[in-house]
């Protein structure tokens, strides 16, 4: 029967945005920025301010220099501190942004999955729905007549004769191989034959292979 067509893998579904699983969202539980609420003051601080803020008011010539110093040391301070609590309040506020970018990303591109899954899903049931019509035609016997038989079995016999060919062309090969290496097998025999040197008198070995000879230093040297 035909083959059964594997069904596409389904990616996870997207989290409930409301009921009672629903996922918190990112911006939902920042944590407050660092000394931006007026109760983290203390009331010495506020009480600075005030007459930071009297004192800065005023004529600058009718202070005295004192006062002037006073005004300007303070107030330099003043700047320094509001400085540092505006960049802890944004060093706070990045992460959780940058987790509200994750999980908008992540949202975004399992929402894109869905959607591929669908459509996949939706072609394979037509697909499926396309195969269920036309098996029915395809289960019908087909009449072949007596040519289509006829070139049918030529091309047959023509296949089983080209079968053929290739396995005597193989047994063939075979055999030269195996005679080849008989015959260098017969030549190394032949060439290792020993012979004697009538100026020596010592009989000889022609083309001793690697490893016929003890090795140097071995017994005999």
């Amino acid at each position: 029967g035909p083959a059964q067509t594997a069904q596409p893998l389904a990616p996870p579904p997207p989290p409930p945005i409301s009921g009672p699983n629903a996922v918190r969202a990112p911006w939902m539980s920042m944590p407050a920025a660092p000394g931006t609420s007026a109760s983290s003051a203390t009331a010495a601080e506020k009480r600075l301010n005030e007459v930071l803020g009297l004192l800065n008011k005023q004529d600058q010539d009718a202070l005295s220099s004192d006062l002037q110093a006073f005004v300007q040391k303070e107030s330099a301070k003043q700047t320094k501190v509001n400085a540092k609590q505006l960049h802890s309040a944004v060093d706070v506020l990045t992460e959780p942004e940058k987790a509200m970018d994750a999980a908008l990303n992540a949202r975004t591109n399992l929402i894109a999955s869905w959607r591929t899954f669908l459509a996949a899903q939706e072609a394979l049931n037509k697909a499926k729905a396309n195969f269920d019509t036309q098996k029915p035609k395809a289960d019908d016997a087909h009449v072949i007549s007596d040519d289509e038989e006829a070139n049918a079995q030529a091309a047959q016999v023509s296949t089983t004769r080209i079968l053929s060919g290739l396995e005597s062309m193989t047994n063939s090969l075979t055999e030269l191989s195996a005679q080849a290496e008989q015959e260098h097998q017969e030549a190394q025999r032949r060439s290792k034959r020993p012979r004697r040197d009538d100026n020596k008198d010592v009989i000889t070995v022609d083309m001793a292979e690697e490893g016929d000879a003890p090795p140097f230093g071995g017994p005999g040297h």
